[in-house]
């Protein structure tokens, strides 16, 4: 009883809790241009988003930001156990001012391609074109959620993303008092469910890596939603 009553689930059906997670996926590049890049991954864009592309070749690394600009269902990929993954494919617009990066990119890949000696470098450095040398390619981006029930081991939110179970994601909090919470997030359940006739997932979230400081202002803000709940229902009564 007395485990229970200090883990008390708090309901935030008056006050909007938002927070947000970092979210990284692997992904394909199969084509890439001054302006952007193609690629495929096994999960779906959300068009509008800005993406972080990680890629890393033979020792290289740039990081490239974006705006996905269209997503769609590919099919089936690969089997993965007794499940078959599903394949999107999808295109991001490069953000301005990155010219010097995305050249590199470009430049690095093309060293290691064999292609025709006829062609100008500088025409080949703008044309689009299928690459054949394998990057690992990372998609990060910024995911947020609402926070539906809270306690101070864990959380119920709602997201548009599903998280897979026993996955591990960082995660921040911005409480009402202006303070900030981060903390390593552990899912624990995620069922997809409606809302208003738009498609998206409750998750619950266990709270992991969480610092006293963050731990002291979790506790007083659910202890200042509490008794203000306490105090309405007296006013009702």
């Amino acid at each position: 009883m007395e485990k229970q009553r200090r883990h008390k689930k708090i309901r935030l059906d008056t006050t909007t809790l938002d927070g947000k997670m970092l979210l990284t996926d692997n992904a394909e590049i199969l084509n890439l241009s001054s302006g952007g890049a193609s690629l495929q991954s096994d999960k779906g864009l959300i068009v509008g988003n800005r993406y972080l592309i990680t890629c890393a070749g033979k020792g290289k690394g740039i990081r490239v930001t974006g705006i996905a600009v269209h997503s769609e269902f590919a099919g089936p990929g690969e089997k993965s156990g007794t499940e078959s993954a599903a394949r999107y494919t999808a295109h991001i617009r490069f953000d301005a001012g990155q010219d010097e990066r995305v050249a590199y990119l470009i430049d690095s890949v093309e060293r290691d391609r064999e292609m025709d000696s006829s062609v100008e470098t500088e025409r080949r450095r703008h044309v689009r074109f299928r690459m054949t040398i394998p990057l690992e390619s990372i998609l990060s981006h910024t995911g947020r959620f609402n926070v539906k029930t809270m306690s101070m081991t864990g959380m119920l939110i709602q997201s548009l993303q599903p998280l897979e179970i026993n996955n591990t994601v960082p995660m921040e909090l911005s409480l009402t008092t202006g303070s900030r919470v981060s903390f390593i997030g552990r899912v624990a359940s995620c069922i997809m469910t409606n809302d208003n006739g738009r498609e998206c997932y409750d998750i619950g979230v266990e709270f992991q890596d969480l610092t006293e400081t963050g731990r002291s202002m979790l506790r007083a803000f659910l202890s200042s939603l509490a008794a203000a709940k306490d105090t309405t229902a007296g006013e009702t009564a």
